[in-house]
């Protein structure tokens, strides 16, 4: 999949808004067009991690196909080693 400017300015938006804390959304596609769906981040550690609320994801899912999960990292460019375990 290819990330379009459209797309990562929703994501960054989302980022911003939740600063400090993670954000953490779906992308899903639906006849060919992918849209950008804003979830909650129920984590216990919001400032450090990201667990995306399963209602969110189960509302997402009947919009169309899943095609990935994004978060945020507002202070840290590399990805943690949480993230390369759950990728």
């Amino acid at each position: 999949m290819n990330l379009t400017k459209h797309i990562k300015e929703h994501i960054k938006s989302h980022a911003l808004e939740n600063h400090p804390n993670e954000c953490c959304g779906l992308i899903v596609e639906k006849n060919t067009k992918h849209e950008v769906f804003k979830c909650r981040n129920i984590s216990t550690s919001p400032l450090t991690s990201f667990s995306l609320d399963p209602l969110d994801y189960l509302k997402c899912s009947s919009r169309g196909k899943i095609k990935s999960v994004y978060h945020s990292h507002l202070e840290e460019e590399e990805f943690s080693e949480a993230d390369k375990t759950n990728s």
